[in-house]
C-alpha cells in the first residue's frame, strides 16, 4: 500500500522503450528510396558525405534555464537598464532638485535595515517562525545580491560615484601636499614621513 505523501506518478510502459525497432527497421520507406539512389549506411548525406551520419537525437537539458541560454547575466537586465534611462531622462527636467535628496534617502535606507530575525526575537509574541525570518532577513544581503535580484544598476552607479569622489579628494590632498612640500609624492609616504617625526 503507498504512502499517503508519496509523490503520485504514471508511467506508461511500451513495447519499444529505446526505440531501436524503428533504428534497426530496415524496410523504412525513406530509407529505401536513399539507398536506391546510392547512399549506405555509416555514410552522411550530401555531395561529399560530409553530412551527419549518426541519427539525430535529443540531447539532455540538466538544468532549468531554457533553450538558447547563453550564461550572460547582463542581458537579462538590459531592458530594465532602458526603462531606468527613459524614465530619468523624464524627470531629469522636472525634478532635478529632488532627485539628490531621493538618492540619499535611498542610501540610508540600504544602511538602516534592521534584521527581520532580531526583530522577531525581540517581539513579546512569537510571530515568525526562524525558517521564515532568515528568508525574509534583507539584512543578511548586501548590496550587489539586492542589486542583481531586482536587476537595478542604481546601487554600481552610487558606488562608482563615490569611488570617482574619493578619487578626487586623494588628488585634491596630493595637490595640496605637493604645495606644502614642494615635491611629488605618494599620501601613504607623507603620511608615514609626519607620522614617524611625531613624538608622544
Amino acid at each position: 500500500m503507498p504512502m499517503l505523501a508519496e509523490p503520485r506518478k504514471k508511467s506508461k510502459l511500451t513495447l519499444n522503450p529505446r526505440g531501436t525497432l524503428w533504428a534497426n527497421d530496415e524496410n523504412k520507406f525513406g530509407q529505401k528510396l536513399l539507398e536506391k539512389m546510392g547512399w549506405a549506411k555509416g555514410k552522411g548525406l550530401g555531395k561529399n558525405e560530409q553530412g551527419v551520419k549518426n541519427p539525430i537525437r535529443v540531447s539532455g537539458n540538466s538544468d532549468n534555464k531554457g533553450m538558447g541560454f547563453s550564461g550572460n547575466p547582463d542581458l537579462t537586465t538590459d531592458h530594465y537598464e532602458n526603462f531606468e534611462d527613459v524614465l530619468a531622462s523624464l524627470n531629469s527636467a522636472n525634478n532635478s532638485d529632488s532627485s539628490d535628496s531621493e538618492s540619499e534617502k535611498d542610501s540610508n535606507n540600504l544602511k538602516n535595515i534592521e534584521s527581520l530575525e532580531m526583530k522577531s526575537k525581540n517581539s513579546r509574541a512569537r510571530v515568525h517562525y526562524s525558517k521564515f525570518t532568515r528568508g525574509k532577513d534583507l539584512s543578511l544581503y548586501n548590496e550587489n545580491d539586492l542589486a542583481s535580484v531586482l536587476g537595478t544598476k542604481k546601487i554600481l552607479k552610487r558606488k562608482r560615484n563615490n569611488e570617482m569622489k574619493n578619487e578626487e579628494q586623494n588628488e585634491s590632498i596630493k595637490e595640496v601636499i605637493n604645495e606644502e612640500t614642494g615635491e611629488e609624492s605618494d599620501v601613504k609616504e607623507t603620511f608615514t614621513y609626519y607620522s614617524g617625526n611625531i613624538k608622544v
